[in-house]
This record gives structure tokens, sequence and C-alpha cells, in this order.
């Protein structure tokens, strides 16, 4: 189905096309994680290149060389951080909940794709400036309270600020060769929209959705009782705030510690299913106007407020013209990536162990 809503970190679903994008979906660690590899920008791409489904995991020193690229060696230690990144987070086509062997040659797949999309980038000059790439980093640590913050981040995920760097490079940089030689290429016409309109209805239908604000009091999932406690309470007062009759909107953008609180907590509209538990059972089960208790979800504390219902039907041609414009051109875009890597791997000099 063609989602209408926007995306945001509680959702249990949405593009993944670069990992700038991820960055502003996912937690902390998420972030650095997936930075350092670029992992979004190129999701999916390419088909699997190991043969058949590899049963032990591959294990050694970070530095054991396990795949090369037309000379450029894939380490464990590179692959261990893409699965890590994929069981942290939540990514198209990845089940955070496979076998590590499984995770391990898919990560490979992606690897393999990255470099052979970095190699044919750096021959046509898309390199970003170091500009774009300070911009992109201060980006990243403008999501911690401060410099020691981020570091201790860093830290725990075993990275440096130059390899995250790094990894920013090369997303902006696949994304720049995609766009330009693939992506800038592809017409779709409102003629070519309305036709798989047309002939794909089930798609198109609308399901219940609700419009609702939140506020969230941030708690990590293994946070220190103490911690969890001091966040449960400092919610549990916004809570009696709201029921003494304040406005929601206001006591959010005061108070919220998510990125909707500069809009008052307006999380728009949504379908069932689409943000986490519990957070969307309750959201569904408000009636327009009515003000949750507390909610806990691995982000924290959430009080929520259902704005209004909206009943199921079927979406006009013209409600989801440009979304579906936009799904068609990067449906088309993913297959000439795709069918561009196919033709490298076929060219390009490439060993692997899985």
């Amino acid at each position: 189905m063609l989602k209408m809503t926007s995306v945001h970190p509680l959702t249990e679903s949405g593009s993944t096309r670069t990992a700038f994008s991820l960055a502003r979906r996912a937690g902390n660690a998420l972030v650095l994680a997936v930075a350092v590899f670029g992992i979004g920008a190129i999701q999916g791409c390419g088909k699997k290149g190991g043969e058949g489904t590899p049963t032990v995991a591959i294990t050694g020193e970070p530095t054991k060389v396990v795949a090369q690229v037309a000379g450029e060696k894939i380490t464990l230690g590179e692959i261990n951080r893409v699965v890590q990144a994929w069981r942290m987070g939540r990514f198209r086509d990845v089940d955070p909940n496979a076998p590590e062997p499984v995770l391990q040659q898919k990560a490979v797949d992606n690897l393999v794709d990255q470099k052979l999309l970095m190699q044919a980038a750096k021959a046509k000059g898309v390199l970003p400036t170091e500009d774009e790439l300070n911009a992109a980093m201060e980006q990243i640590k403008m999501r911690f309270p401060d410099e020691a913050a981020f570091a201790q981040a860093l830290q725990q995920q075993g990275v440096t600020e130059e390899e995250v760097k790094d990894g920013f490079r090369s997303d902006m940089t696949i994304r720049r060769f995609i766009e330009s030689t693939f992506q800038d290429t592809v017409k779709v016409t409102p003629e070519q929209a309305k036709g798989y309109f047309d002939g794909h209805p089930e798609e198109f239908q609308r399901p219940e959705m609700v419009h609702a604000r939140h506020i969230l009091v941030r708690a990590a999932a293994d946070a220190p009782a103490v911690m969890d406690k001091e966040a449960r309470d400092r919610a549990a007062a916004i809570l009696k705030r709201l029921q003494k009759g304040e406005d929601f909107a206001t006591v959010a953008s005061e108070t919220s510690e998510d990125v909707t609180a500069q809009r008052g907590g307006d999380l728009g509209f949504f379908a069932r299913g689409q943000m986490v538990a519990p957070f969307d059972s309750v959201a569904f089960a408000l009636q327009p106007g009515q003000i949750s208790d507390l909610v806990k979800t691995q982000f924290g504390y959430h009080v929520i407020k259902n704005e209004e219902r909206r009943e199921p039907g079927t979406f006009e041609f013209d409600q989801v013209a440009p979304q579906l414009m936009q799904k068609l051109r990067q449906d088309r875009t993913d297959d000439a990536v795709k069918a561009f890597l196919e033709g490298q791997k076929k060219k390009a000099k490439i060993k692997r162990e899985i």
C-alpha cells in the first residue's frame, strides 16, 4: 500500500533510502553504526552473491579479510558492524532476527555493492566537499547533549569520529552517483502514474487512521531503575498539567524530548500498526480529544492525545499522484541500479568466503 503518512522514529515502517534519512529515524547508537558504512544508500539494490544459505557464522579477528572487490578489502569487522546496525533498527528487506550467518552474507552483499558503486562514483568524480561532510557531522552531533556524550557514544560503538565521517562520505558519494547516473534520467508521466493507479486499486485503500500528538520523556529500555523512575516522575508531572486543562500543544512544545516538540507534538495521521507497541494500540483506543495515561515504549514515557479519527476509504488519484510518481521513479531507479551492479559484478574481480 502507498503510505501517506510521514516517517517518524516511532513508526514501524518507512523508506530507508539513505543513511542520512536513517539517522533522522534512529537512536543515537544506531545513527553511528549506520553512518560508518552508509548502509541505507544501497539497501536491497543488489542480488545475493553467496552460494546457498550459510549455516555457520564467520569468526575471527575484525581485520580478517572476508571479501575483495577489485582489490578493495572487506573485513569481518565491517561485516559485523553492519549486522549490528541491522539488529538494532528496522531496515527495508532485513529481518533483524535472522541467524548470524544469513545476516553476515547479506552484509557482504551490501558491502560488495557499496564498493562497486564507490569505485564507479570516484571514476565519475562526484565526491562531496569537506564543507558538506562537516555539515553532515554537525547534524549528527546535534543529536547529543554535548561533545562528551558524542565521544562516549563513539566509544560504546567502537568507532572513531573519522570513521563516521568516512561513512557519510561513502553515503553521499553513492547517492550523488545514483542521482546523476540513474535518477536524473528516469521519467514518469502523470499518464503512466494514472495507469498504475487504475491497475492496482488494492494499493490505494486508506485504512482507519488517527491524528495524534504526543509528549515524550526519554528513558532507555535498559536504563537503571533510578533513571527510569526519574523519567517516569517527570512524565507524571507533565500528565498532571494536562489533566488540569493546560493546552497539549503548548506543554508538548515546552517539555517533550521528541523532535515533534517544535510542532506541539504533532504526529499527523497514521494507520494502525505503523507505530510501535503499545503506543499504537493506545492511540487507536482513545476517543478524539481524549488524553492517555503514561505509555511506556522503548523510547521512554509518552502521553498521547487523539486529535481526530479518519474512517477507512479509497484515495483519489489526485491525493496520491505526487507520492505515486515519486515511488515509480524510485522503483525504476532501483531497477536501473540493480542492472548496473549485475553488469559490474560480471566485469569486476570479486572474491568472497560467503
